[in-house]
C-alpha cells in the first residue's frame, strides 16, 4: 500500500491550507477522488476558497459528481465570501468524510478556524502546502509570513506540511527535486519540516521515491498555470 493510501485510510477529516498557488486544490481534489474509490462512506469536498484564483476546485463540479463526490460552495454576492451550509453537520455526521480546500490568505483561514475543533481528533488531518517557487513562498521571511498568517488565523496548531514544487504544466523531475531540496533548506529556520512531497503522477521515478518515501502522486485535474 502506498504512502497516499495509508495516509487516506484512517481519516474522516482532511483540509488543506496554504497560499494561493500552492496547489491546496489540485491535492484536495485528488484526495476527494481517492477517497470515493476507497468506498469507506459518502465524501464532501467543501470549497471554502474565497481569494478568486483562476481555478478552484469548485469548476470541476460535474467531475466530483460523476466520480461520486458531494461539493458544496457558497455563492458570492457582490464579491463578499458565504460559507456553504452544513458544513458542522456533516463533519459531526458518522460514516461521513469531508474533504476542506481553504482560502489561501487569513482572511480565507479565518473563515475555516470556526471548524477547528472538529480536527482535534485522531481521525483527523490538518495539512499546509508550500510551493517554493511561487512569490510568496521564495524566502525565509515570505514562508513565515503567509505560513504564520493564516495558521494564527485558522487557528490550527502543527499542520502537516506537503512540499509542493511546481511550475505548472512545464514542471520536469529537476524542477521537484531542487524544489524539494530548497524547500527543507527554508524550513530550518522555521523550526517545521516537509513530511511529504507532492509530485505530478507522470513524474513519479524510482530515484524520486528513494530520496524522499513519503510521496503523494498527483494527477493534474486544474489545468490553468497556477495549479491551485
Amino acid at each position: 500500500m502506498s504512502y497516499f493510501d495509508e495516509l487516506l485510510k484512517s481519516t474522516s477529516r482532511l483540509m488543506f491550507l496554504g497560499g494561493a498557488g500552492s496547489g491546496k486544490s489540485e491535492l484536495a481534489l485528488n484526495c476527494a477522488f481517492k477517497l470515493a474509490r476507497l468506498s469507506r462512506g459518502t465524501v464532501h469536498l467543501f470549497d471554502l476558497d474565497q481569494t478568486k484564483p483562476l481555478f478552484r476546485s469548485r469548476e470541476m463540479g460535474e467531475l466530483l459528481e460523476a466520480n461520486r463526490v458531494i461539493l458544496h460552495y457558497g455563492q458570492s454576492v457582490l464579491d463578499i465570501p458565504n460559507l456553504p451550509a452544513g458544513v458542522a453537520e456533516i463533519l459531526l455526521e458518522p460514516g461521513m468524510i469531508s474533504v476542506l480546500d481553504v482560502g489561501g490568505n487569513p482572511a480565507g483561514a479565518r473563515m475555516a478556524g470556526q471548524f477547528m475543533d472538529y480536527f482535534k481528533s485522531p481521525a483527523s488531518s490538518v495539512f499546509y502546502l508550500i510551493n517554493c517557487y511561487r512569490p510568496f513562498a521564495q524566502g525565509v521571511q515570505g514562508i513565515k509570513d503567509t505560513l504564520m498568517g493564516i495558521l494564527e488565523a485558522s487557528g490550527s496548531g502543527k499542520p502537516h506540511i506537503i512540499a509542493n514544487p511546481n511550475y505548472g504544466a512545464g514542471t520536469t523531475v529537476n524542477d521537484v527535486s531542487s524544489g524539494m531540496e530548497r524547500t527543507i533548506d527554508l524550513l530550518q529556520e522555521t523550526g517545521l519540516e516537509a513530511e511529504t512531497l507532492a509530485i505530478r503522477e507522470d513524474l513519479w521515478r524510482d530515484d524520486i521515491l528513494k530520496r524522499w518515501p513519503n510521496i503523494i502522486p498527483i494527477k493534474r485535474y486544474l489545468n490553468r498555470f497556477t495549479g491551485s
